[in-house]
């Protein structure tokens, strides 16, 4: 680090490591992630700041129209530096989009359930990445099942390697007075995994504890195939079938 190599003293001659890059590189554009997490106060108070950061996050999570946004939670925004920019605004994301984006009419209520809607669209990105050749469908509904009284949907599905991906909130997992009871979803998760047997879909459950990473994510694949096939082995075998 800057101070065990000697640079306690400099740091002292600023407010925070971000102003003495700021001032030792004048000619460079810093953000504040890649300055540090923890933004000085003034940062934020810089509208330029406020959009760079917006656009840099509508990049990083494909975020491409305004009804994207309806998709993001408090967490994912803290965890890409914007903590102090989301405190100024009330921790309210509503708030924040007001002002970057005042000629848009924002749906508040829209923002009050967002977590397992955000990670499932992380999700979605993340197999984006880990399977670039293959289309990737998101929010799947797999068309003979409609009318038979047992819909078979998916948070994200593979056609070319018929292989459907679910991200299992807490509440799979736990009794959570708000989503019911937690044999309701068990019996539902049940069904839903006898319905992709019968048409030859492998399903893939993404728990609520994944770290949002590319590679717990393929791990977790990964563990779902059967023994001795890697993930390329599995890909090709599917998509001959």
């Amino acid at each position: 680090t800057l101070k065990k190599s000697g640079g306690a003293g400099l740091l002292k001659l600023f407010p925070s490591f971000y102003h003495a890059l700021q001032s030792v590189y004048p000619d460079q554009t810093w953000d504040i992630s890649t300055a540090r997490k923890q933004a000085p106060p003034s940062y934020w108070k810089d509208k330029l700041n406020r959009d760079n950061f917006i656009k840099n996050f509508e990049k990083q999570f494909d975020i491409r129209s305004p009804d994207d946004w309806y998709r993001i939670s408090y967490k994912q925004i803290q965890d890409a530096g914007g903590g102090g920019l989301m405190t100024s605004y009330n921790k309210k994301l509503a708030n924040l989009l007001a002002d970057v984006y005042p000629e848009h009419k924002w749906d508040t209520r829209r923002f009050s359930a967002t977590d397992k809607r955000s990670q499932q669209r992380w999700m979605f990105l993340s197999l984006q990445q880990l399977f670039p050749k293959y289309q990737i469908i998101e929010e799947f509904h797999h068309e003979t099942t409609r009318g038979s009284g047992y819909a078979l949907e998916l948070d994200a599905y593979i056609p070319d390697i018929k292989t459907g991906f679910e991200f299992q909130g807490n509440h799979h997992y736990h009794d959570l007075p708000k989503f019911g009871h937690l044999e309701l979803y068990q019996t539902r998760d049940a069904e839903k995994r006898q319905l992709c047997l019968q048409h030859d879909i492998h399903l893939v459950c993404i728990p609520y504890w994944w770290d949002n990473s590319i590679q717990q994510l393929q791990q977790y694949i990964e563990d779902s195939l059967p023994p001795g096939e890697s993930l390329e082995s599995f890909s090709l075998h599917r998509s001959r079938t």
